[in-house]
């Protein structure tokens, strides 16, 4: 693993798998200010790291912008992410926070989380993704809060992710603003539905709270 290192300033392109990669136990790593494009994957980040920080990095026309999995506690913050297949993109990962990031023009998802849980999602702007942010399996993540997620197809889609809270966020001229699907115990309040062809819809009324 690598331990509090900087890769800063470069610029990342047409790699055949990934352009920069944290794996086995790294933590405390930087990864600020390149340029990455055109890779499989522009930042992987690998099993069994943590409490490193991906920020103010240029990440466009790659499959995948940010792909994380099994980790922990990591900070992405102040990217600008787009016109990737995927933005960010979670696979059972915890407990990281992804702020502050431009995420838009990618081809599936702003943002997907895939079996991840405790996840910040807060003050992203999100837009003209397919899907803003896709949950799927995804739970317990408290704070999805005072994100701008504008013209997406769907602004935020849940599928089977429980005990989420989604609240603060302007969500407008989406086609569908917030759905969920087959997911419960979920907190939706206080954010601010404009325009959007759907605003919200839920098939589990009974188990999610919804507050305006």
């Amino acid at each position: 693993g690598s331990l509090v290192n900087t890769v800063s300033c470069n610029t990342v392109t047409n790699n055949k798998w990934w352009g920069i990669d944290l794996e086995g136990e790294s933590s405390g790593n930087t990864i600020d200010s390149n340029t990455i494009f055109n890779n499989v994957i522009g930042i992987r980040l690998g099993s069994d790291i943590d409490e490193n920080r991906i920020c103010g990095n240029n990440i466009t026309g790659n499959e995948k912008g940010i792909w994380a999995t099994t980790t922990q506690h990591n900070v992405i913050e102040g990217n600008v992410i787009t016109k990737n297949g995927n933005g960010i993109c979670g696979e059972g990962a915890y407990g990281c926070e992804i702020h502050g990031n431009y995420i838009a023009n990618n081809i599936d998802c702003g943002i997907l989380l895939v079996g991840s849980s405790w996840y910040a999602i807060v003050g992203n702007n999100i837009a003209n993704n397919t899907n803003g942010i896709l949950l799927s399996g995804s739970n317990y993540s408290p704070l999805i809060h005072q994100n701008y997620i504008v013209n997406n197809r769907n602004g935020i889609l849940l599928v089977t992710s429980n005990y989420n809270s989604i609240w603060w966020n302007t969500i407008e001229n989406n086609e569908k603003g917030v759905w969920l699907e087959g997911s419960h115990y979920n907190l939706i309040y206080r954010n601010n539905f404009t325009n959007n062809t759907v605003q919200a819809y839920d098939d589990s009324p009974s188990t999610n709270q919804w507050w305006e």
